[in-house]
């Protein structure tokens, strides 16, 4: 067999093996239809007839292509009633509502020179921090009532600690929630151990320059922490496609991180981010699921 014939072979069995894969009930089906059928042809071909073997053999090959369209349309009648299952079915696995959750107030809210002495992942909760969490733990336990729900948390102190609060104040039971530490929804990286002086010169310049694009020295562009929300957003549709999920997911994280999130899910613009205003202290934002597997906003945000 020469090298064109081998190539033709080839993606024909690639073509067949496809649409076995894809939909093998339908596969199947219209295998069986279309051999059968072209079996029933064949032994009216060979019966005595008075029409001339031209007609005969017209007739035969017009039978020939219409066998072979009606098996592509049982074939396709399955593998779109597949594909519309497998819709249902991802939005059957969706929780049923999304919550953002910036941290509580923390020392860095209160004293911004704390970040030249302590590293920013371990910059703690105030005691008006550790209310906060109790207080949103109360508002998402009513809000969700005995539903399941998991945690995707910010490797942050901070962002733990809210955590911890919000389980204490709902009275969460440990056999209806799950947790897990997400580093890409932490805080937008500021450099390491930040000289006070030198973070408000960049505060500054970030206000002229654009908080989406400007770069903090050795640290994060709004850009960056983009890239990894966007990566995050990745995995929780490959959850939704693949796994059963549990009924609300809440995502403990921080104020730019919250606003990037909404931002990639809902395709806002850059113009759009730059009038949002950052969520406030332990402030709740919530999105609900719709019949058709879309998420709404249901918490008004503060814009510019």
């Amino acid at each position: 067999m020469n090298q064109s014939g081998k190539w033709f072979r080839k993606v024909k069995i690639q073509r067949h093996s496809i649409k076995r894969d894809y939909d093998p009930k339908g596969y199947r089906l219209s295998e069986v239809f279309g051999l059968g059928t072209a079996f029933a042809l064949l032994l009216l071909f060979f019966l005595p007839t008075e029409l001339s073997s031209t007609t005969r053999t017209t007739i035969f090959l017009v039978s020939l292509c219409l066998i072979y369209w009606a098996r592509m349309t049982v074939f396709l009648f399955f593998v779109k009633s597949h594909h519309y299952y497998n819709k249902w079915m991802t939005i059957q696995n969706m929780p049923n509502r999304i919550i953002l959750i910036r941290h509580g107030q923390s020392m860095g809210n209160t004293d911004d020179t704390i970040y030249s002495r302590v590293p920013d992942n371990q910059v703690e909760l105030t005691a008006l921090g550790k209310q906060q969490s109790l207080a949103a733990g109360v508002k998402i336990r009513e809000l969700i009532g005995d539903e399941t729900v998991r945690f995707f948390v910010s490797p942050y102190k901070r962002s733990l600690q809210t955590f911890e609060g919000i389980i204490a104040g709902g009275r969460f039971d440990s056999k209806r929630y799950t947790m897990r530490e997400e580093p890409r929804i932490r805080e937008q990286d500021w450099g390491n151990f930040q000289e006070y002086e030198q973070i408000q010169k960049c505060r500054a310049e970030r206000r002229k320059f654009g908080s989406f694009y400007y770069r903090f020295p050795h640290g994060e562009s709004g850009a960056d922490v983009y890239d990894r929300v966007d990566s995050f957003w990745g995995s929780i549709q490959r959850e939704f496609a693949f796994h059963h999920c549990l009924e609300n997911f809440v995502l403990v994280s921080h104020g730019i991180t919250c606003r990037m999130i909404l931002m990639r899910y809902f395709k806002w613009t850059i113009a759009d981010f730059h009038q949002l205003w950052n969520l406030e202290n332990a402030q709740i934002v919530i999105l609900n699921r719709d019949k058709n597997g879309k998420y709404c906003l249901a918490t008004t945000l503060r814009r510019n």
